[in-house]
């Protein structure tokens, strides 16, 4: 079944349940709960820093040292919960490659400069729906 190769049975247990979580498209949860999670930090962040048409429930100014702070921590949040995922799908990956099994043709290996294209599409993306004031299905819709 496998190549040869050295074989771990803890490796191929952690892979047939990753297999498994994939096979089960209703069983999704981390990723659910991990989109819900920013949405709500996001809610929080406006909420603490204010809006055009909402002020701040803390008199905090937007434009101000402590406007910025709360900003750049939801910035980093962001981004290491980004370095989280792309690292456990790099994990996932190799454990499929490795054994040859749970990797199809359309999937996109995570491995340098396709990862790098693929955070500054993101990225590129966003500040177009940002600047246009489109939706995340625009985004989204074509991946």
């Amino acid at each position: 079944m496998f190549r040869d190769i050295d074989r771990d049975p803890k490796e191929e247990e952690e892979l047939y349940t990753i297999i498994d979580r994939e096979k089960k498209s209703t069983h999704q949860w981390q990723p659910i709960l991990e989109s819900l999670g920013l949405t709500l930090l996001t809610i929080v962040v406006n909420f603490i820093r204010g809006t055009k048409s909402f002020p701040s429930a803390f008199g905090i100014n937007q434009c101000s040292a402590a406007g910025w702070s709360v900003f750049f921590i939801f910035i980093v949040i962001c981004v290491l919960m980004s370095i989280k995922n792309i690292r456990k799908i790099q994990h996932e990956q190799a454990l499929k490659k490795k054994y040859s099994k749970g990797l199809s043709k359309s999937d996109i290996i995570l491995e340098g400069w396709t990862t790098a294209k693929l955070i500054s599409g993101g990225l590129f993306g966003s500040w177009i729906g940002v600047t246009f004031g489109l939706g995340g299905g625009i985004i989204f819709n074509p991946i």
